[in-house]
């Protein structure tokens, strides 16, 4: 399997829209109303533009699987989608996304 890191863009909402289900949101207060899911996706867009944090979409395959994202609070968070018995989450928390090595990525994830 393949596993891309690609920068997060205005057309990644529909990931969001995906991965807005009752049981993956279950430990964080439930699925989000339309106009929340699109406030997070500008929010991802802002807080890049600021460098406060970075999201990006996982890509499995060439197709989008899930998310991961870094905060300056040096907290990572990431959601993936149900995927091959769980084994693109853990391909997904094995890839380096550093702090020190987010600048030097170019826009789809590679140095």
């Amino acid at each position: 399997m393949h596993v891309e890191l690609v920068r997060w863009s205005a057309d990644d909402l529909p990931l969001l829209v995906r991965a807005n289900t009752p049981g993956m949101t279950r430990f964080i207060g439930g699925p989000e109303a339309s106009e929340q899911l699109r406030e997070r996706n500008e929010r991802y867009l802002r807080l890049d533009e600021t460098g406060e944090a970075h999201m990006f979409r996982v890509d499995a395959d060439g197709v989008p699987a899930g998310s991961i994202g870094w905060w300056r609070v040096e907290h990572v968070g990431g959601g993936t989608m149900p995927w091959r018995g769980g084994e693109l989450a853990f391909n997904t928390w094995a890839l380096d996304v550093s702090p020190a090595r987010l600048p030097s990525l170019t826009p789809s994830g590679e140095p």
